[in-house]
């Protein structure tokens, strides 16, 4: 099939026509909401990419049971990625759909320690950095995992602000950043991925259109325009191609 070219401007006619149906709609103050941020999403400095161009996709298959990590274990399975790092694990869904759709993988998710993991003020004043989401702190963490494929994800409790990634220093082909969405929170852990991702590896980041992660990544991308990163809009994700794939 040819490859189709796809900038952020492309896309914007799109979110544009989304714009007025939502403006005139049931919940059009709502729909209007989320189409204002993805134009401001078309805006940034990363170019946009459809998840059917990623390298390596064409034809793959992956069994999914929890919809938020299927794409994570697409692009695991495509790359045949062995050792997987997550920041987030939350429920542990997107741990468990990598290492149930790439057997010879093995998962290592980091979250908050208790009493902070279900109490969102008390992990605010008490972590470095400033934490988001508080409608995500009243379910048990990593509470998917279980059955077979658990055996080969291991849960580290820890606040990631206070996490040494040195122990770890490039030893994952493929590292998830989905803990708090704030700027400090992605910087973080972001250059601790930085740290421990192989040369060959690549580093994923979810939720491109919160505010604090499109920041970050737009910074990113205009103090080091060598990185590929790309925006796969489709899943709201940026994704850092490494140098030994192709990229449109």
């Amino acid at each position: 099939m040819p490859r189709r070219s796809v900038s952020n401007l492309s896309i914007v006619p799109g979110l544009l026509a989304g714009f007025l149906g939502a403006a005139v709609g049931k919940g059009g103050r709502r729909c209007a909401s989320r189409i204002l941020r993805e134009i401001k999403v078309a805006a940034g400095r990363i170019p946009a990419m459809p998840m059917s161009e990623f390298p390596g996709i064409e034809d793959l298959r992956v069994t999914t049971r929890f919809k938020g990590g299927a794409i994570v274990a697409c692009i695991a399975k495509a790359t045949s990625a062995k050792r997987v790092f997550e920041f987030g694990t939350h429920l542990g869904e997107t741990a468990m759909e990598v290492a149930e759709n790439c057997p010879e993988a093995t998962v290592v998710t980091l979250d908050l320690p208790e009493p902070f993991a279900n109490d969102f003020q008390a992990a605010r004043m008490g972590s470095a950095i400033e934490v988001t989401d508080s409608h995500l702190f009243s379910a048990r963490r990593g509470s998917a995992i279980a059955g077979e494929a658990a055996a080969r994800i291991s849960q580290i409790r820890q606040d990631s602000a206070t996490f040494d990634p040195e122990r770890f220093s490039g030893q994952f082909d493929l590292i998830y950043v989905d803990a708090s969405h704030s700027y400090s929170a992605v910087k973080s852990d972001s250059e601790k991925a930085f740290v421990m991702v192989k040369d060959d590896g690549l580093i994923i980041w979810d939720d491109y259109s919160y505010p604090g992660v499109w920041r970050y990544l737009n910074d990113l991308a205009r103090k080091r325009p060598e990185l590929k990163l790309r925006y796969i809009y489709d899943w709201d994700k940026v994704v850092l191609l490494p140098r030994s794939r192709s990229a449109p």
